[in-house]
C-alpha cells in the first residue's frame, strides 16, 4: 500500500498585554515628599531632576480607592504614539540578519508570532515475500519537514529588543530604592519580557522496517516474530543521525508471551527549546559570600542544540491464563541510557555545580567580575552530559461478571532502580528515592477494586510510596515514613 501527502501549515497569532505596570516608573511614584515651597506632594525624582521627572504622578498604594486615576494612568501602558523606526536583534543572531521595524506605539506591548510548518511524507507498505514461518512484511518510507518561527515585539521601552537595555535603571539619588528586580528588566512592562525569535530548521528522514516470522507452530514455541526497524535522519542545524530498533515476541503457548527489545531513539530540539530566549533578574545564594544575590540572567532557547540519544532495553512478559478469563499480568523491565539530555539546570543549581565542581561546564554559564561577584547567569537549554533510568513494572488485573454487577481488581507496582543525572564535568547523581521535591520513590504500588451496576459504581483505592529522602541532595537519615492513603467515591 502506497500512501502520502503534502501539508502547509501557517500560524499567526498577535498578543496584546493590555496596561501592563510601568516598573521604570513605579519606583518613582511611590517615593512620594512634599514640595518644599509649595507643600504639594510629588515625586521626589521630579525634584532631583525636573528634565526627566517633570511629568511623575505620585502613588498612594495604602489603602483601597487611595491611588488617584492619574497616577493609575501614570503607571499603566506604555506611551502611545511615539514614532520607532530600529533595528531589530534576534536571540540567536544578533543585529545580523539586517531587519527593521518601524511602527507607531499604542498603549500596549504587541507581539506578533507566525509560525510556518511545510512537510512533505511518502511511505509503502506490505507483504515482502512468503518467509520459512509466515509472510514476511516491511514498510519504506521518506519525509521532509521544515519548521520555521518569526516574532517581533513592539516595546517601545526597548526598541531593538536587545538584551542590554536597561529601562527601569536609574541614577539612584534621583529614584531611590529601585529593586534589582526591577532595574535589571530589559522592558518597562511587568512580566513582559519576550524576545524576537528569527530561526527554524528542516529535516529530512528515511526509514525501513520489517517484521519477521522466525518459528511458527512448535512446541514450546506457537510464534517466535522479529521487529527491525532503522531510520536516518539529517536536521539542518545539528547534522545527521541515526536511530533503530530489534525486538522479539515469543507467544509461548495460549497463556504466556515473552517480549523485548533493544532500540536506539532520538529528539531533536523544539522551536522553542532552540529559540525562545527572554531576559530578566533572579535571585540566587552565592556560596562565596553565603548570602542571597540578584544577577541579571536569560532563560531558555539555545539554536547549538544538539538531538538526544537514547539507549533502551526492555524484557517483559505477559500471563493470561485461558482457563482463568478477566485475568492478566504482565512484569517488565527496562533500561534507558540517555545521552544529551535536553534541560535546563536552573539558576542556582548552576551556581552551586561551579561552586562545587570548577572544572564543570556549568561555570561557562555564569558570569562573576573581578570581585567575585556573579555579574549573570545563562540558564539557557543545554545538552546535559548524561540521564540513565532503569526498573521493573508488574501490573495485574481481574475482571469478573457476576449477577449482582462487575469487579475490576488491578494491582500496579513500580520499583525504580536508578533515575541518575550526569551533568556536565561532575560526577553522576542518582535521584531514585526522592520522595519531596522530585517525588521519585523507589517503590511505588497502586491497588483499586471497582465495582459497577447500572448507574451506581464504586472506587476504593489505596496507594503506598516508599520511603525515602525529601531531598536527594540531604544527608542520609532525613527521611519520611512510608504513606498510606485510602479512597472512596459513590455517584449514582
Amino acid at each position: 500500500q502506497v500512501r502520502g501527502y503534502v501539508q502547509a501549515g501557517r500560524t499567526k497569532q498577535k498578543g496584546h498585554h493590555i496596561r501592563g505596570t510601568r516598573i521604570d516608573r513605579v519606583a518613582a511614584a511611590v517615593d512620594a515628599v512634599r514640595h518644599p515651597v509649595t507643600g504639594e506632594i510629588v515625586c521626589y525624582a521630579a525634584l532631583q531632576d525636573p528634565a526627566n521627572w517633570s511629568d511623575c504622578v505620585p502613588i498612594n498604594l495604602f489603602g483601597i480607592g487611595n491611588a488617584s486615576q492619574e497616577a493609575i494612568d501614570y503607571l499603566t501602558g506604555l506611551d502611545a504614539g511615539t514614532v520607532v523606526s530600529t533595528p531589530v536583534f534576534f536571540t540567536d543572531s544578533g543585529f545580523s540578519k539586517g531587519r527593521t521595524l518601524n511602527y507607531v506605539s499604542s498603549e500596549d506591548k504587541i507581539t506578533s508570532t507566525e509560525v510556518e510548518q511545510d512537510l512533505i511524507d511518502f511511505s509503502i507498505d506490505g507483504e515482502l515475500a512468503q518467509g520459512w514461518a509466515g509472510p514476511i512484511s516491511a514498510a519504506f518510507g521518506l519525509h521532509y519537514r521544515d519548521e520555521s518561527i518569526l516574532q517581533f515585539a513592539f516595546d517601545h521601552s526597548n526598541p531593538s529588543g536587545g538584551p542590554d537595555a536597561r529601562p527601569a535603571m536609574f541614577d539612584p539619588s534621583v529614584v531611590r530604592a529601585n529593586p534589582v528586580g526591577m532595574s535589571e528588566r530589559t522592558t518597562a512592562i511587568q512580566f513582559a519580557s519576550v524576545p524576537n525569535l528569527d530561526g527554524g530548521f528542516d529535516v529530512t528522514e528515511a526509514f525501513a522496517e520489517f517484521m519477521i516470522p522466525l518459528v511458527s507452530g512448535k512446541p514450546g514455541i506457537e510464534s517466535l516474530t522479529s521487529t527491525l526497524a532503522a531510520r536516518w535522519i539529517d536536521y539542518s542545524a545539528s547534522g545527521s543521525i541515526q536511530a533503530w530498533k530489534g525486538g522479539l515476541d515469543w507467544q509461548v503457548g495460549d497463556a504466556w508471551r515473552v517480549r523485548t527489545t533493544v532500540s536506539r531513539d532520538i529528539r531533536a530540539a523544539t522551536l522553542a527549546e532552540r529559540f525562545d530566549l527572554t531576559g530578566g533578574t533572579v535571585n540566587v545564594l552565592d556560596p562565596n559570600v553565603g548570602i542571597i544575590v540578584p544577577t541579571g540572567t536569560y532563560s531558555g532557547g539555545n539554536p547549538d542544540l544538539k538531538p538526544e540519544e537514547a539507549d533502551t532495553r526492555t524484557v517483559g512478559m505477559v500471563f493470561q491464563p485461558v482457563k482463568v478469563p478477566g485475568f492478566q499480568m504482565s512484569l517488565d523491565w527496562y533500561e534507558i541510557n540517555l545521552s544529551g539530555a535536553v534541560g535546563q539546570f536552573g539558576a542556582q543549581v548552576i551556581v552551586d555545580e561551579c561552586w562545587n565542581f570548577p572544572t564543570s561546564a556549568a561555570c561557562d554559564l555564569m558570569n562573576r567580575d573581578a570581585n567575585g561577584v556573579i555579574t549573570f547567569i545563562r540558564n539557557i537549554y543545554v545538552n546535559i552530559n548524561a540521564a540513565k533510568a532503569s526498573g521493573v513494572d508488574l501490573e495485574t488485573a481481574y475482571r469478573i461478571d457476576t449477577g449482582a454487577g462487575s469487579w475490576m481488581w488491578r494491582f500496579v507496582a513500580t520499583q525504580l532502580n536508578e533515575n541518575s543525572i550526569t551533568n556536565l564535568g561532575a560526577p553522576r547523581v542518582d535521584r531514585a528515592g526522592d520522595v519531596g521535591t522530585l517525588s521519585l520513590p523507589e517503590l511505588k504500588v497502586t491497588r483499586s477494586l471497582t465495582y459497577n451496576r447500572g448507574p451506581i459504581s464504586a472506587f476504593l483505592q489505596g496507594r503506598f510510596i516508599d520511603g525515602g529522602l525529601l531531598d536527594w541532595r540531604d544527608i542520609e537519615g532525613i527521611t519520611i515514613k512510608d504513606n498510606l492513603d485510602h479512597s472512596a467515591l459513590y455517584w449514582g
